[in-house]
């Protein structure tokens, strides 16, 4: 009878330490579940006040290639025929206005001359749509025409065609486009846009 008590007491005892040891396990792995996330991992598009702001996708083989990105916050009446996302906001009288993004993009033909060999790219500076896309991403609806597309980089603070032209800028003469794209961004942090394209990713990185 002893034996059988001692042996009920053991198996007790074992059962106990492997509980106490499995529980201590957890810390540890909750540890491990929280290293998944990072500071890179994609934020959602909730504050988009947040985004605002004059991005950069820096061109290290050529420089004057360098792509830039201007968001802003605007009043909707501030735009002609309004359609499209928007929000509501206080002003500082305490009027309740409605807010949308809108954006400038410096680009250059590369971003939708796949093909392009042998010649120098295009460049321009153009008014964009910005709304959100899903839960963690940006849609940058481009419209271009022929005559908005120069031989050379346009920088801020030039704002169109007409002031870049008017500052001795000049046409593009080598090939011929009329563009109407979306573009897509994923927001990996508000200081930090990542452009989709079908040829790779571009990471426009928040300057000021």
């Amino acid at each position: 009878m002893n034996k059988i008590f001692f042996a009920m007491v053991s198996v007790v005892s074992f059962s106990c330490q492997q509980k106490e040891t499995e529980t201590k396990k957890l810390p540890s792995e909750i540890k491990e579940n929280t290293e998944i996330s990072s500071p890179t991992t994609s934020v959602k598009n909730d504050n988009l006040s947040n985004l605002t702001g004059f991005y950069e996708y820096e061109n290290t083989d050529n420089p004057k290639e360098s792509l830039f990105l201007m968001v802003e916050k605007v009043n909707v009446n501030t735009i002609p025929d309004f359609e499209g996302f928007s929000w509501e906001e206080q002003n500082e009288n305490g009027e309740t206005v409605q807010k949308t993004l809108t954006g400038l993009l410096y680009g250059t033909t590369d971003l939708f001359d796949d093909a392009r060999e042998g010649y120098a790219p295009g460049f321009f500076v153009a008014n964009c749509r910005i709304e959100p896309y899903e839960s963690n991403s940006l849609q940058l609806s481009l419209k271009l025409e022929e005559a908005d597309i120069l031989e050379s980089p346009v920088r801020f603070p030039i704002k169109s065609t007409e002031e870049a032209l008017a500052k001795g800028n000049k046409k593009w003469e080598v090939t011929t486009f009329n563009i109407s794209q979306d573009y897509f961004f994923e927001i990996k942090n508000p200081k930090e846009l990542l452009l989709k394209l079908d040829s790779g990713e571009k990471s426009f990185i928040k300057r000021k």
